[in-house]
């Protein structure tokens, strides 16, 4: 191995250890390790040394603080968060929609649901709670996002920096314990053999770091599963494990972009490409290159004595993403932290009335010397105590005097009894835990409504939702690149089932066009939280159940969809199929534009049919004047109408005669009026 690489394994190893001494976090370990056994008490909540001072007196332990905890969790766990994208231009907003569905594709695969629910937890309980989102190809060669959570005690930030995102920190180390196996696995098997051939067989190598805190296992054994404190460990059946140390960290470098001189955006210039390379494609682009010093992220993974990785990043960001449930300048605390010691006290107050009672209730006895008779003073003492007991004295002496017990300091009762109140008053959740636990409301609703103390909880939990969806946008831009069809999990509005669809991303089609290109466009982060109980449901179906009786159009497949019944999808399947509220709007639309249309065409035969009466009246008047002034003519038209098969002495038969027949004369006097009201 070069001598420079053995140094930089020495500078990082060195840096390691002053972090855990000197930066305090040894220090944080104790105090987050400490927080955890109050969290899960079963014994854990008095130390060892109190349990040797109290000697034969006894020490209860009510554990206040795991039902106070686990009903925060309890609300987080019945909510459900969605992460979507929104176009900052009008053109972005189709592949948007796609964005979506691939993060919670991602989502999804990753189970993250649940991982945020452990970082959760790690905040309340120890004060810190950190994702990391990588890239892993051991299932796709074009890459996966991966989702891990990290033990806070592995986690070392920046000591100097006082910012609640990681990204404004100068560095951060991860420390893990990692088998000969896992290093060949992912760092390769020279990498492997340098490992072994490097690691110390004296157990007590250099580097030992006495007093870090004790990790979690599924080990119970507390002598073999204790602290590994050593650069290197044998295990009792001979594997060797050595402690990795992981540290990013960024420095200023002069950088290569490209750059759009018309939006001013910059993109990077692979450090593979070549300059020739990357002019050729600046000007098929037209684009411009440019050079600025800008920070860059640096990776170094190396045990206390080889380097296993040191390169640039290939993520522009850190990978953690940080969670602290309440945090102030650098300073961080949890949920737990605070209801120590009111739990403590808690503890003591009960041990001591305990005490007191079973003082009371075997104080001891006076006696005089050789007054008993059946036992001796011995024998008194262990069985004066017992109900019915028979004590038998010497004739004539005084009766055996029980010792009247000291009494109970006043109010330690009612401190015992206002224990369980104080607690909840300082972890600001008294009206919490009085609120309906079946409400299914979001956590964030719930704290808003009833715990506002609880609210820089939630607030920073959106700030750690946000940082870890601006990672996941710039890993699918980057890395879903390459042509793909995703199985997507969605939910059918219908019947509100989840089904399978396939989703092509950045298909090229014949023209040269890329169909959901996923790689270009800017984004905004939008996320909601929902509660996902039967009680948000029923919720649900009541407020559709008000709306309808209010004379809104709702259909009665949402109302099925939110009600509880078992088989409810096979009730929606069986109904004909009802338009949405948007189809209805649109058809009432539709048919008032038909009617109308209709209307029209009704009125304008009306009036044409009035017109045409008028004009025949008009004629008719006409011709009764001409036959008055013109008798000859009146034979012309029995001609005429003869001649067209009119016969005026066929008599008509009185059925088909009109109701409103009138005779000659009437019809020439109401010619005669028409005439004089100016129908002519």
């Amino acid at each position: 191995m070069a001598k420079s690489e053995l140094m930089i394994a020495d500078e990082e190893w060195q840096r390691y250890t002053t972090a855990l001494h000197n930066a305090g976090h040894i220090r944080y370990q104790e105090a987050a390790k400490y927080a955890e056994s109050m969290y899960l008490g079963a014994g854990r909540q008095w130390t060892d040394e109190e349990k040797d001072a109290l000697g034969d007196r006894p020490w209860l332990e009510v554990n206040r603080i795991l039902g106070i905890v686990n009903k925060v969790l309890g609300y987080h766990a019945k909510s459900e968060i969605s992460i979507g994208f929104t176009g900052r231009e009008i053109e972005d907003d189709d592949v948007s929609e796609v964005l979506s569905k691939v993060a919670s594709y991602v989502l999804d695969k990753q189970i993250f649901k649940d991982k945020e629910g452990e970082v959760f937890a790690d905040g309340l309980i120890q004060r810190r709670g950190y994702f990391d989102i990588r890239i892993e190809f051991d299932d796709n060669m074009f890459g996966n996002i991966k989702i891990t959570t990290e033990d806070p005690l592995d986690i070392i930030p920046d000591p100097d920096s006082q910012s609640y995102d990681p990204e404004d920190w100068k560095f951060f180390i991860k420390s893990r314990w990692l088998t000969l196996d896992e290093i060949e696995q992912n760092y390769g098997r020279s990498k492997m053999l340098r490992v072994r051939r490097m690691s110390p067989t004296d157990e007590g190598n250099f580097g030992q770091t006495d007093g870090e805190a004790e990790r979690n296992s599924f080990n119970e054994d507390e002598e073999e599963g204790g602290s590994y404190v050593r650069s290197y460990h044998t295990t009792s059946n001979g594997e060797i494990r050595a402690r990795v140390i992981e540290r990013q960290y960024k420095i200023n470098t002069k950088r290569k972009f490209f750059i759009d001189s018309a939006t001013g955006d910059m993109e990077p210039v692979p450090d593979e490409l070549e300059d020739k390379d990357a002019r050729r494609y600046a000007n098929d682009t037209g684009k411009d290159i440019i050079t600025r010093t800008v920070p860059r992220v640096r990776w170094r993974v190396c045990t206390s004595n080889t380097v296993l990785f040191d390169d640039w990043s290939p993520y522009d960001f850190y990978t953690l993403v940080a969670y602290f449930p309440f945090f102030r300048r650098g300073k961080t605390i949890g949920l737990v932290d605070n209801l120590i010691s009111p739990q403590e006290f808690f503890n003591k107050l009960l041990s001591t009335e305990l005490h007191i009672s079973g003082s009371a209730a075997n104080s001891g006895w006076q006696v005089e010397e050789g007054q008993l008779v059946n036992m001796d003073t011995e024998d008194l003492e262990d069985v004066g105590s017992q109900n019915g007991l028979i004590i038998e004295r010497k004739r004539g002496s005084p009766p055996a005097e029980k010792i009247k017990p000291n009494d109970v300091p006043a109010g330690i009762d009612r401190l015992t009894q206002s224990g369980p109140e104080f607690i909840e008053i300082v972890a600001g959740v008294r009206d919490l835990e009085q609120s309906q636990i079946n409400s299914d409301k979001a956590l964030t609703q719930v704290i808003e409504e009833t715990a506002l103390p609880l609210a820089p909880l939630v607030q920073n939990l959106a700030r750690t939702r946000k940082s870890f969806s601006e990672k996941l946008l710039r890993l699918i831009q980057t890395y879903y690149t390459e042509p793909r069809i995703l199985m997507i999990t969605s939910i059918n509005k219908k019947t509100g089932q989840s089904e399978q669809q396939e989703l092509p991303i950045n298909i090229e089609d014949d023209d040269g066009n890329i169909y959901n290109n996923l790689s270009t466009g800017k984004y905004d982060v939008v996320i909601t939280e929902v509660p996902t109980g039967t009680g948000y449901r029923e919720a649900q179906f009541n407020q559709a159940e008000r709306l309808i009786k209010a004379g809104v159009p709702i259909p009665n497949t949402y109302v099925i969809k939110n009600s509880i019944l078992d088989d409810k999808q096979s009730i929606i399947e069986a109904m004909p199929e009802t338009p949405s509220p948007e189809e209805q709007q649109l058809q009432q639309q539709q048919t008032a534009l038909a009617l109308s249309e209709q209307q029209e065409k009704i009125n304008k035969l009306t009036a044409d049919t009035a017109n045409r009466n008028i004009e025949t009246m008009r004629k008719a008047v006409e011709i009764g004047k001409m036959l008055k002034e013109s008798p000859d003519l009146a034979l012309f038209v029995d001609n005429i109408l003869k001649g067209s098969g009119y016969d005026p002495n066929v008599t008509m038969p009185e059925e088909t005669k009109p109701k409103n027949q009138q005779q000659p004369v009437q019809l020439e006097q109401q010619l005669q009026q028409q005439t004089e009201l100016g129908l002519q």
